[in-house]
């Protein structure tokens, strides 16, 4: 039975699909899907997790649409992160963006701080939501793993997610039906070259180096946000892109896992739009960490 939070939700989404259909580039020979949404002067670009739909967002785009423009793309995973940065470069040349802020979340965590990197003229701020770090002792561990992807029959990828997905949303959420019905959706249109190539991008980006110097020059800000009882990235895990992004502002919230932009939508949405509302501090004043927790 569906839940009355559940039911307004499945009309939003509906809502939002017939507001936002998709528009379609060509890069390097492979149509691109991605979403264009909201107005205003600043813009985000918005990198979802492995389910990899535009459509994770929808609450949240309906949220900031009008304070900014909004651009998402769907299955965003090319055989190299250089080849998934070319196509994002290409979907906001077509946009006629050229400075945007950038949020990422999971795997579109990993994918924002290499864009950032390869990117910072180009990098207003950025938002790493519920992400890891780099750490090159699972390179090994994630070559085996591209290789079963691979390997193994498509279903046996999408059983993988779907037990992944399915202890995303803590017990007791009210929207858990919708969530829940909507992730199986999503990972049920996942292909198998999407899911080789997430392995591929995750585990190039694992092994990578990086350093909290590599973005000295860099004239941003970024924005950290984590939960405290997040199965999916360990506090080990977070620990290490706080240390990554000393300088960072960091956001704890209580008790919402994995999927925070979800069971605290509304908050999410209000933190990421406060940060990148606001005017950029001086260079010396961002040494600051600023954590609080969401209860």
């Amino acid at each position: 039975m569906t839940s009355a939070a559940g039911a307004r939700l499945a009309e939003q989404l509906a809502d939002f699909r017939r507001n936002h259909p998709p528009q379609t580039i060509e890069v390097g020979g492979r149509s691109w899907r991605y979403i264009c949404a909201g107005s205003g002067d600043k813009s985000l670009l918005m990198l979802p997790g492995a389910l990899g739909s535009a459509e994770l967002g929808f609450q949240l785009i309906d949220s900031w649409a009008p304070q900014m423009r909004i651009v998402t793309p769907y299955y965003v995973a090319g055989r190299s992160i250089a080849e998934t940065q070319t196509v994002l470069e290409r979907i906001l040349d077509a946009e006629g963006i050229g400075k945007t802020s950038v949020l990422g979340s999971s795997f579109g965590g990993t994918l924002a701080q290499s864009w950032t990197r390869a990117h910072p003229e180009r990098t207003e701020r950025m938002v790493l939501s519920h992400t890891i770090a780099p750490d090159p002792r699972y390179t090994r561990n994630m070559a085996v793993m591209t290789f079963l992807m691979r390997m193994l029959p498509l279903r046996v990828g999408k059983a993988l997610m779907r037990r992944k997905v399915d202890k995303i949303l803590p017990q007791g959420f009210e929207a858990r039906d919708f969530w829940n019905g909507f992730f199986i959706e999503l990972t049920d249109e996942l292909t198998k070259s999407y899911l080789v190539n997430v392995m591929r991008c995750m585990g190039e980006f694992i092994g990578s180096e990086l350093t909290p110097d590599d973005l000295d020059g860099w004239k941003g800000e970024t924005l950290i946000l984590e939960s405290d009882n997040d199965a999916s990235v360990k506090e080990e895990e977070r620990a290490a892109v706080r240390a990554l992004y000393p300088s960072a502002r960091v956001h704890t919230f209580h008790g919402s896992g994995h999927a925070s932009s979800v069971v605290e939508a509304h908050r999410y949405a209000e933190i990421v739009a406060e940060f990148l509302s606001g005017p950029l501090p001086p260079p010396s004043t961002r040494g600051a960490v600023d954590v609080r927790v969401s209860r």
